[in-house]
């Protein structure tokens, strides 16, 4: 683990382009840099948080807080590899506290939902995945094994291409509509 070259204390998060260097940094120390650039304050707020899904399955999500000159980013992501990641932004002199809630109502809103679920065929009792409605929503992210494409996180696990093609598979023939969002938006 490569350590924070202001503190020495904590992970390197933060890799900064300084003239023609390169500056590496924990997320902390980015925060009090640009805390006294931007004159402004992080609260105290919890660092991580424990919230229930729709079948009542505890996750632990970490919160990550970020000051930058446009505003106040806050985290939630789940602590597991591929899980759920969910953002909320406010302005630089937005109520924290109301930031925080906001971030919190909305990890809730979305593990509230489930997109898809396990069913098994009745006379072959083979098991396959099927959306539960007709939408998913999830993230993309970065797939270690496939520099082709990305990785589908929906109902906080990964799915690559071809398995969510599989889940598709019973809507043939209908129409789709592909939107996407920054983390930060409400969908």
């Amino acid at each position: 683990m490569d350590l924070c070259e202001r503190c020495g204390n904590a992970e390197i998060t933060i890799h900064l382009a300084v003239e023609e260097s390169t500056v590496r940094l924990c997320q902390d120390c980015f925060n009090d840099i640009n805390s006294f650039e931007l004159g402004v304050e992080l609260e105290e707020q919890p660092e991580a948080v424990f919230i229930p899904d729709v079948q009542g399955v505890m996750h632990h999500f970490n919160i990550i807080k970020r000051i930058l000159p446009n505003g106040i980013f806050l985290e939630a992501r789940e602590n597991v590899s591929l899980g759920y990641a969910f953002a909320v932004h406010g302005e630089l002199d937005s109520d924290q506290s109301m930031l925080f809630q906001k971030l919190i109502d909305k990890v809730k809103h979305h593990l509230s939902k489930q997109y898809l679920e396990e069913m098994t065929f009745p006379e072959s009792k083979q098991k396959h995945l099927t959306m539960t409605g007709d939408e998913i929503q999830g993230t993309f992210d970065y797939d270690e094994n496939n520099d082709d494409a990305p990785l589908i996180i929906i109902d906080g696990k990964p799915y690559e291409w071809d398995e969510l093609g599989k889940i598709l598979r019973s809507n043939e023939g209908f129409q789709f509509q592909l939107k996407i969002s920054d983390l930060t938006d409400d969908i």
